[in-house]
């Protein structure tokens, strides 16, 4: 799903295109596996998601420096995307992705419950 960009200089927004994002709430089981799925079709700086105080940058995820959590087996348009390999009770909670370019930070929100 696309949504228009959340961005702080609007005026920008046609120039950076949306942000691609799927901000339904996930609910999962205890121990299943949660895709967060984050992206953009323009250049970008770097990304990273956000939980609680935790942040969690893409770049460090590519390298395998997060147990637990790995990149997506399609990352076309999904650059920010990161996969929780087994959901656990500390995973519950809204998640952040956000994306810096040049101009500015585009972000989203995605709510994770545990059924």
């Amino acid at each position: 799903i696309t949504y228009p960009c959340n961005i702080h200089h609007r005026t920008l927004c046609e120039d950076l295109g949306p942000l691609l994002f799927n901000d339904d709430e996930a609910f999962v089981n205890i121990n299943e596996k949660i895709e967060l799925d984050c992206g953009i079709r323009r250049d970008y700086l770097y990304c990273r998601w956000e939980k609680d105080t935790n942040i969690i940058k893409i770049e460090d995820v590519n390298k395998g420096m997060f147990i637990g959590i790995s990149h997506p087996e399609k990352t076309t348009n999904n650059q920010c995307g990161i996969v929780i390999d087994k959901a656990t009770i500390e995973d519950e909670g809204i998640w952040t992705c956000k994306i810096y370019t040049l101009a500015t930070v585009l972000e989203r929100n995605k709510t994770v419950t545990l059924k």
